[in-house]
């Protein structure tokens, strides 16, 4: 039981981890628009 246990702490850190940078991929791509479309009113 405790083996198991310690076996999925990776796997819940690797999830966590991959949906971090899923998260923050996304905001970026999100804030790069926005970014965009602000340089584009000023100009």
């Amino acid at each position: 039981q405790h083996g198991q246990a310690l076996a999925e702490y990776p796997l819940i850190l690797a999830f966590i981890f991959i949906a971090a940078v899923l998260a923050l991929g996304f905001l970026g791509l999100a804030l790069a628009g926005q970014i965009d479309s602000l340089a584009g009113a000023f100009s």
